[in-house]
């Protein structure tokens, strides 16, 4: 038993874990392990301290997530994907592909015939099977943009499948999109499409969905450490930690140092691959923004039990609000979880923050309209997630919150 004062120190032996996960693969462990050496000179260590039974966790952090001046540039690590099978990489495409160039501005401008149409010609312009593991996966999240998420679920799969032809990091993409699209739309038919029929899905199953979804996560990162994966994956960890020191949960002690190692090694992790993306705007805008989220829900989870050693909420949820701020209304899920991690915080719930944070949803719903945190607001009534407390907690603080959720089918009596 540890006792209250007492820190562990769980020497993330991140740096290791990250190397085996390379030599795991053999289509990209050059590239993986050489971007692993590139990060090592930019470690730095982060001591996270949660009082009671401790969680102290010894983090080598790729780079700070404030003081990027002390990472490699980007042009210094190998270009991952060229290196799995000797093909294009998505940015190459993007650079050199008049046709997958378009596919992708229609694909942001919501131009869904088009994009698909482009996407199908740049597919015939190239033999290399790489580029088409690409294309296919920019047709499949396609799909799921178009609300069609059942339809992106098959395509992603399908993609999975092609272990011989298809990028291992490719592959991890198509695992994290079938998690994000679960987590986008809370339809437990998601989940049915995901693990249904093939028993390798089958093994990923678990009684609870969200340690299916770090199942799905945890195969997205084993192909490759991408941020979101990895960040997701340390989320699960932080949360079950923060639960026992809420004493919502039993957490067995002897349980605590691999947790917090899993945690250390996820955070390290998803800071290298972030340095990977930062100047790909397409990626960064799909995967690193959610990231900072991500990142931002995690601080607020640590702050809630009192710990504060990655930061402030403010700070780390700001940070994500402006780099969403050039994307109106893809600010959606950022607002709504600022405002449930505030109301989370130990003392005076801040009202009027929250009720600013959360007015953009209801008073501008025509910007949010294709938002998916609408969605979300929506089915979870229904509680698959299990945070329906969280957000009739909020309704509760917003009345006007409160009316916009009776006006997607929420009863009074579900407050």
């Amino acid at each position: 038993m540890v006792e209250t004062g007492e820190v562990i120190v769980a020497m993330a032996a991140a740096e290791t874990t990250a190397i085996d996960r390379c030599l795991s693969d053999p289509y990209f462990s050059s590239s993986c392990m050489d971007t692993q050496n590139s990060n090592s000179m930019a470690k730095k260590m982060v001591l996270i301290v949660i009082p009671g039974t401790v969680l102290g966790v010894l983090l080598y952090a790729g780079y700070l997530w404030n003081q990027r001046a002390t990472v490699p540039e980007v042009s210094d690590l190998p270009p991952i994907e060229a290196n799995a099978h000797n093909g294009l990489s998505y940015q190459n495409l993007l650079e050199n592909s008049i046709s997958f160039a378009r596919a992708v501005q229609y694909a942001k401008d919501r131009n869904f015939p088009l994009a698909r149409e482009y996407y199908e010609k740049a597919k015939l312009e190239t033999t290399d099977p790489t580029a088409h593991g690409i294309i296919m996966f920019q047709m499949a999240i396609l799909i799921g943009d178009e609300g069609k998420y059942l339809e992106s679920v098959d395509a992603l799969k399908e993609i999975i499948a092609k272990a011989d032809t298809t990028s291992p990091v490719t592959r991890a993409y198509a695992f994290l999109e079938m998690g994000l699209l679960f987590y986008k739309y809370a339809d437990n038919a998601i989940t049915d499409r995901i693990f249904a029929g093939d028993v390798y899905y089958k093994k990923l199953r678990d009684d609870d969905v969200k340690v299916t979804y770090r199942h799905l996560f945890e195969e997205s990162a084993r192909l490759y450490p991408l941020s979101l994966s990895e960040l997701r994956i340390a989320d699960w960890y932080v949360n079950e930690v923060t639960l026992a020191e809420k004493k919502e949960k039993v957490l067995d002690p002897a349980k605590r140092p691999e947790y917090e190692k899993i945690i250390g090694d996820s955070l390290i992790a998803a800071d290298a691959d972030l340095v990977r993306i930062q100047n790909l705007p397409s990626e960064y805008a799909r995967y690193g923004l959610p990231a900072l989220l991500r990142k931002a829900i995690i601080v607020g989870k640590l702050n809630a039990i009192g710990n504060g050693s990655l930061g402030p909420v403010d700070t780390s949820f700001d940070k994500a609000l402006n780099a969403y701020a050039t994307r109106p209304g893809a600010d959606g899920y950022v607002r709504y979880h600022y405002a449930d991690a505030l109301s989370n915080q130990p003392g005076e719930i801040p009202v009027a923050k929250i009720r600013t944070l959360l007015s953009p949803l209801y008073d501008q719903k025509e910007v949010y309209k294709t938002s998916s945190v609408l969605s979300f607001l929506k089915n979870e009534r229904a509680n698959v997630l299990n945070v329906k407390k969280d957000i009739v907690k909020l309704a509760k603080i917003d009345p006007k919150f409160k009316e916009l959720l009776m006006s997607y089918g929420w009863k009074s009596s579900d407050f």
